[in-house]
């Protein structure tokens, strides 16, 4: 009987032990979380206002943070309230701070262009509820409300990755700011090709298409930590002098209508076929055939066209790496073509990304014609004036470095979400 209860004791002994582990937790992180907010001077008065907003999710943290996410419901014609899981903390809170109580210039001047239509009174004059109607008839429109501190969506197309990495990043800046009550869109599309005056936020916009506004993308806000740390060990395998002098470039058979009769035109097949031209200057090669290009037999037939896969790490013991459009902007693809220590050859796009207008041709970048006429005269030019090309890698490197951090990343969304309660949407 004495083993019997003193089992029962030892059970019950543990099972206080671990809600009283994660208060002990709770109170230290609530304290470095205080601690954070006074080092990077914020008055008093701010600090109960942050805390109150996110006090829950702070406490909510450790129980959530390593359990599966519910499953969701597809929603239609309501709002649900989204996962209260926090999926990480801002790793450096004061550097967040800091970038929106002075965020760099080129941020602000990007949010000025991208708000630009709205400042002038556009929304003023449309139908709201036939906008609703219209947005969401596409499957890819999520609807977001924040309400008093609490997110809630409504969607046709819940799970979905993409507005999870960016219900996520919301969830981040709510732990420690909060946000005014508002509602907004969201497309998860590789890119939002809309004419309607609504800030339908979207990773990617034609450059035709001015009323959406871009964000940073899924895989962005998602984190780059990974990546970033193999990139490092590859930029120190091949430094500058141990490059080779020609360009490279992996892909599928994005970008275009493969199975079509004119699939050579398509700039992805051009940069191939240039690449069989002149593989001195350039290493390019589709990695993958797509459905279309595997229903194309001339494309099948054409098994030269296709070399392995290299890694974005492998990638960097070429001077030059190409960015070519897909479906749509690269995301990925670019922040590691800047980010690396080689020089981004950029083609000229149709789309933008919510970064692209800070970054200047010949400074962060060597241009490119989108037909990739000039590839082959870029490419010697760059041969011949290797000091030049140097720096305009170091400096590419040092933009994504300095400026395309976690906390920049997450200042801009709030910026955004700012700016569309500013222009006070009336009903979403």
């Amino acid at each position: 009987m004495k083993k019997v209860n003193k089992a029962i004791l030892t059970v019950l002994g543990l099972l206080l032990a671990v809600p009283l582990s994660y208060l002990v937790i709770y109170k230290q992180r609530k304290a470095t979380f205080q601690r954070e907010i006074i080092e990077a001077k914020v008055t008093t008065g701010e600090l109960a206002k942050y805390y109150d907003a996110t006090r829950y999710l702070h406490a909510r943290e450790f129980l959530t943070q390593r359990k599966k996410a519910p499953k969701r419901k597809k929603s239609g014609g309501h709002f649900e309230p989204s996962s209260r899981k926090v999926y990480c903390q801002l790793p450096d809170l004061k550097a967040f701070l800091v970038a929106i109580q002075s965020p760099p210039s080129w941020i602000t001047d990007q949010l000025k262009v991208a708000f630009d239509h709205y400042h002038r009174g556009f929304l003023a004059v449309v139908d709201r509820a036939q906008i609703e109607s219209i947005l969401l008839s596409h499957r890819s429109i999520t609807k977001y409300k924040i309400d008093r501190g609490k997110l809630y969506f409504k969607s046709f197309n819940h799970p979905d990755r993409r507005a999870e990495a960016v219900t996520a990043a919301i969830y981040r800046i709510l732990a420690v700011v909060p946000l005014p009550d508002m509602e907004f869109f969201l497309s998860s599309d590789d890119a939002f090709w809309s004419e309607l005056p609504e800030p339908v936020l979207t990773f990617c916009r034609p450059k035709n298409c001015p009323f959406s506004i871009t964000i940073p993308d899924y895989e962005m806000l998602a984190g780059y930590q990974a990546l970033d740390e193999r990139l490092d060990r590859m930029c120190e395998r091949y430094p500058w002098d141990k490059k080779k002098n020609s360009a490279f470039w992996r892909g599928a058979t994005t970008g275009g209508d493969f199975s079509q009769p004119d699939w050579r035109s398509l700039p992805r097949a051009r940069l191939v076929f240039l690449s069989k031209e002149a593989p001195h200057a350039i290493n390019a090669y589709f990695h993958a055939l797509g459905p279309e290009a595997q229903a194309n037999p001339e494309m099948q037939a054409n098994t030269s066209l296709v070399g392995g896969f290299i890694s974005p790490e492998d990638a960097l013991q070429y001077k030059y790496l190409i960015d070519v459009d897909g479906n749509a902007s690269g995301y990925s693809r670019y922040y590691w073509i800047l980010r690396s220590n080689s020089v981004p050859f950029k083609q000229a796009s149709f789309f933008t990304q919510w970064y692209y207008g800070a970054l200047k041709p010949g400074i962060h970048y060597v241009p490119c014609q989108g037909d990739f006429s000039d590839l082959l005269e870029k490419i010697a030019w760059a041969n011949n004036h290797d000091d030049e090309v140097r720096k305009i890698a170091e400096a590419s490197a040092l933009f994504a470095y300095r400026e395309l951090t976690v906390e920049n990343i997450h200042a801009y969304l709030y910026f955004v979400l700012l700016e569309i309660a500013a222009i006070k949407t009336p009903s979403c």
